[in-house]
């Protein structure tokens, strides 16, 4: 079973070109920012129901999920249990991967 097989099992629909194009896009971004910050490591890869592209990490509590779909990129951080205390969203930019990465490696 080929990588894009995988990515469309179950009711997720076909990542779309643009989910794909940002999400390629993005990799090699955060792939450098990430190593200028400390460190790279491997996020898993999935998708949703919606056909976006989800990178997720997690380090103890803290995790940090980014999303790619035809809407452009957005990310969610969350290092608490309490929602309006403990997790940030918003559109993906380097400076907010920055300090997302740099909170999930702390």
């Amino acid at each position: 079973m080929n990588k894009m097989a995988n990515l469309t099992q179950g009711n997720a629909r076909r990542p779309t070109q643009r989910a794909l194009e940002l999400a390629s896009e993005w990799l090699y971004l955060i792939f450098d920012r990430a190593n200028k910050l400390g460190g790279w490591s491997r996020p898993h890869i999935s998708s949703t129901e919606d056909g976006e592209i989800v990178f997720e990490w997690w380090r103890q509590r803290r995790n940090l999920t980014l999303y790619f779909g035809d809407d452009g990129p957005e990310y969610i951080e969350v290092w608490g249990p309490n929602i309006d205390d403990d997790m940030r969203s918003g559109e993906l930019t380097n400076w907010s991967f920055s300090t997302a990465w740099l909170r999930l490696q702390s």
